[in-house]
C-alpha cells in the first residue's frame, strides 16, 4: 500500500497532466510486451504491433527493444532517470534530459537495478561510459516510440484527453478532494490520505509540492510513480479504455455524415480551448457561422463554453471527446 499524505497546500497543488507522457508510456508499454502470453491485453495496440512486425524489418525493432527492456523490469525497481518531469514538454526533451542525467546519479539508480537482479545496464554503463551510454539510450528511446507507439500516438491522446475532461469536471464539481475520491478503484481518499493499491508499503508525504497525475494508457496494474521520494511527486494511472476503439480510415467521413462537415471540424477543432474568433479562423468560417455550430454542439452536450472578460472560450465535452474516439488526431486535418 502506497499512503500519500496531503497538506491543505498540496491539495490546491495537486493537478492533472495535460497529456500522456511519451516516456512513461514507453516504460509501462514495455511493461506489456514482458507479460506472458496469456496475460498481454489483448487490445488493438497489441494487433496493430503484430501487423506490423508482420510487414516491416523485425530487426529494426528488436535492436531497440532489447536495448531497453533490461532496465524496465516489469517487478521490482525502474531507474527513475527514464522518466523525467520534463516528458510532458514531449519526446525530445524529455530525452535531452536524460543525456544531461549526472553520471553519479546514473551509476547510483543503476547499481539500485544490478542489486534487484538485473546488472547489464551497469556493466554496460561502465564499459562504455556515461556520454556513450546515454547516447545509445537516446536513440533506442527514439527508435522504439517511432516504431512502437507513434502510429498508435493519436488513439493515445483521445483517450487521455476524454480522461482528464472526466477529471477536470469532478474538480468543477467539488474541488480536489471530489477529484482524488473518485480516482479509483486502486486509490481510495480519505483526507488527508490518499491510499493506493501498490506492490510494496511505503509512505510519501508531499510537503507542500503537491501531486502531478498523469493520465496513462499502458499503465495496465496498480499505479506507478518514481522510486525517489526527493523527485516531484507523480502518480501514474490507468485511463478508462472501455468502448474505446483505434482510429479507422472512414471515422473521420462518418462523423462529418453524422453531424455536417462544418459542425465535425468545429467539434474536432475544440479539443484544444479555443475562442469563438480562433475556431473561426481555423476552420475557415465566419465567426457568427462558427458560433451557430458552437450553439448546437453546447446544446447537444458536445462542446462546453466559459466566457473570460469578453472573450468566450469553447471546449470538448466527455461526451463529445466519447464521439470523437476512432477519429484521426483532429491536428492532423486541421493544419494544428
Amino acid at each position: 500500500m502506497l499512503r500519500i499524505h496531503f497538506t491543505g497546500e498540496d491539495l490546491v497543488g495537486t493537478r492533472v497532466a495535460p497529456s500522456a507522457d511519451p516516456l512513461w508510456e514507453i516504460l509501462l508499454s514495455l511493461h506489456v510486451l514482458q507479460r506472458p502470453a496469456g496475460q498481454r491485453p489483448n487490445g488493438p495496440w497489441r494487433r496493430q504491433l503484430n501487423q506490423r512486425l508482420l510487414a516491416a524489418n523485425h530487426a529494426e525493432w528488436i535492436a531497440p527493444t532489447r536495448k531497453l527492456l533490461p532496465l524496465a523490469p516489469v517487478a521490482g525497481y525502474n531507474p527513475d532517470f527514464l522518466t523525467p518531469i520534463q516528458g510532458l514538454l514531449g519526446l525530445e526533451e524529455a530525452i535531452a534530459t536524460i543525456l544531461a542525467t549526472p553520471e553519479d546519479r546514473l551509476h547510483r539508480e543503476l547499481r539500485l537495478l544490478a542489486e534487484a537482479g538485473h546488472g547489464v545496464p551497469a556493466d554496460e554503463a561502465r564499459s562504455q561510459g556515461a556520454p556513450a551510454f546515454l547516447a545509445s539510450l537516446a536513440e533506442a528511446l527514439r527508435r522504439y516510440h517511432r516504431l512502437t507507439l507513434a502510429p498508435f500516438w493519436s488513439h493515445v491522446q483521445t483517450l487521455v484527453r476524454t480522461d482528464r475532461a472526466v477529471r477536470e469536471r469532478h474538480l468543477l464539481e467539488g474541488g480536489v478532494e471530489l477529484l482524488l475520491a473518485r480516482m479509483g478503484p486502486r486509490m481510495h481518499w480519505t483526507r488527508p490520505v490518499l491510499r493506493v493499491d501498490y506492490p510494496n508499503d511505503r509512505d510519501v508525504h508531499l510537503g507542500g509540492r503537491g501531486l502531478l497525475l498523469v493520465p496513462s494508457y499502458f499503465c495496465e496494474g496498480t499505479p506507478v510513480g518514481p522510486a525517489d521520494p526527493t523527485l516531484p511527486p507523480v502518480l501514474v494511472y490507468r485511463v478508462d479504455r472501455s468502448g474505446a476503439r483505434p482510429a479507422t480510415r472512414g471515422a473521420r467521413q462518418h462523423l462529418a455524415s453524422l453531424l455536417g462537415a462544418t459542425r465535425a471540424a468545429v467539434l474536432m477543432a475544440a479539443t484544444t480551448t479555443r475562442s469563438t474568433t480562433a475556431l473561426a479562423r481555423l476552420i475557415g468560417v465566419s465567426i457568427a457561422t462558427a458560433s451557430y455550430h458552437l450553439s448546437v454542439l453546447r446544446d447537444a452536450d458536445l462542446v462546453s463554453s466559459r466566457r473570460q472578460a469578453n472573450v468566450v472560450h469553447h471546449t470538448v465535452t466527455p461526451l463529445g471527446l466519447s464521439l470523437l474516439n476512432g477519429v484521426e488526431d483532429p491536428s492532423t486535418h486541421l493544419g494544428v
